[in-house]
């Protein structure tokens, strides 16, 4: 049964005899964010009972003001999962909600999206139910080589398949499916205050993935009205990791996805297992570097997608790529355990002035000329260190063998790959 107590006194007092009792060592924090809610101050944080795995059940949120007195409690209708996160969204343009966001499986699966409404201590309610997380597609099949998309307002998609695409599929007589929204991005679109929902769900066929359906949720008169749909096919490309999630050391990197005016744009989320304040932590850390490519997206000026190219202990490097039909390439590095970022000199010896000569020397850019200092974008991508420039507004790029610079490396540890 939800934790929603009517009569505020007794919420109060109900929910402080529950915080006062002895918490069991399964019973962890899983994510917390600060906010406003009627113009006060207050904290939001996501506990439950941590399970092998890592997966988590019982959760509720607990309210707390700016001392941190419990002010309220409240169980979303969610059953459990992994990778948790929480923020505060405004889609009624008046007052703050809380957004919850548990994922069912690893980042490839569908996430559990709830709204909850503590504008009302005494009538605490969810504004995005299961219901809405069912998202918007009513019904999905193959004609031929089109795969047909009914939409619960009644209007009707026919995209045209490849051969490719539908190779091994149609054959099986296995009907495509679509789940629930596996992504959900709250953003105020049309600036009048009130946030708009960008959800995405995925079609897919016999384990291949099809097709992307955006989709803008908008609250009007506290009902939700959908429209903005948007049909993307994807797949087709072999070994690709553009906007892959990725397994670390106590952490996941989570995809969420953006299908909206003829554009798809991708930014990732950490979710830590053990660490909430971590976890806030990095996420703001990747904002502030991927926030000016989501930004264009939103204007129409380019697509935004990203890499992981490192996911261990020591490091965790990621790729932000922005464009259109020419594309731009940035380099985030951080360690995982605490946030820093890391440079070049962690990596290599760069006041070496043996470093630059050889280079150079090994450079096969005739474009481009290794000086000192170092350039700031750079990755290791496998066994190869690649330098990024701009020269005369082209990204120039210089790809140099590990192998060839270990005289000159100072740390192995960032080396490792995917962990």
């Amino acid at each position: 049964m939800r934790f929603n107590v009517t009569m505020k006194v007794a919420l109060v007092t109900a929910c402080l005899f529950l915080w006062m009792t002895p918490v069991k060592a399964a019973n962890v924090k899983l994510a917390a964010i600060n906010g406003e809610i009627n113009n006060s101050d207050v904290t939001a944080e996501l506990w439950g009972d941590r399970k092998s795995g890592n997966y988590t059940d019982k959760l509720i949120i607990f309210l707390k003001d700016e001392r941190g007195n419990l002010l309220a409690a409240y169980e979303p209708s969610i059953t459990g999962g992994y990778g948790c996160f929480l923020n505060f969204v405004s889609v009624d343009g008046k007052n703050d909600q809380v957004l919850v966001a548990v994922g069912r499986g690893n980042w490839q699966a569908d996430t559990d999206f709830r709204i909850v409404d503590f504008s009302d201590l005494a009538q605490i309610r969810e504004i995005f139910t299961d219901t809405d997380n069912s998202g918007v597609v009513q019904r999905v099949w193959f004609s031929e080589n089109e795969l047909i998309i009914d939409m619960i307002n009644g209007e009707g998609n026919s995209i045209g398949l490849t051969p490719e695409q539908v190779q091994n599929i149609t054959s099986t007589e296995r009907d495509p499916i679509c789940g629930g929204i596996f992504s959900l991005t709250a953003c105020d679109l049309d600036h009048d205050g009130s946030d708009e929902l960008l959800t995405v769900q995925k079609i897919s066929a016999a384990g291949r993935e099809l097709a992307d359906v955006g989709t803008v949720w908008k609250m009007d008169n506290d009902k939700w009205q959908q429209g903005g749909y948007a049909v993307l096919v994807t797949g087709g490309i072999k070994n690709n990791t553009i906007n892959d999630g990725a397994e670390g050391v106590g952490y996941t990197v989570i995809p969420r996805k953006i299908v909206f005016g003829g554009g798809e744009a991708t930014y990732p989320l950490i979710a830590y297992y053990n660490d909430a304040e971590l976890q806030n932590r990095l996420n703001e850390i990747l904002k502030q570097e991927y926030n000016a490519y989501l930004q264009e997206f939103y204007l129409g000026e380019a697509d935004m997608a990203f890499n992981v190219l490192v996911a261990n202990k020591n490091m965790l490097s990621i790729q932000f790529i922005s464009g259109k039909d020419i594309f731009i390439h940035h380099n985030l590095h951080i360690d995982p355990t605490t946030g820093r970022k890391i440079k070049l000199s962690d990596l290599l010896d760069t006041k070496q002035p043996d470093l630059i000569k050889l280079l150079n020397l090994l450079n096969a850019n005739k474009n481009v000329q290794i000086t000192t200092p170092l350039p700031d974008e750079w990755c290791i991508d496998g066994d190869k260190l690649l330098l990024f420039q701009t020269i005369n507004g082209k990204e120039e790029i210089s790809g140099f063998a590990l192998g060839n610079l270990h005289k000159f490396i100072k740390s192995r540890k960032f080396m490792k790959s995917k962990s």
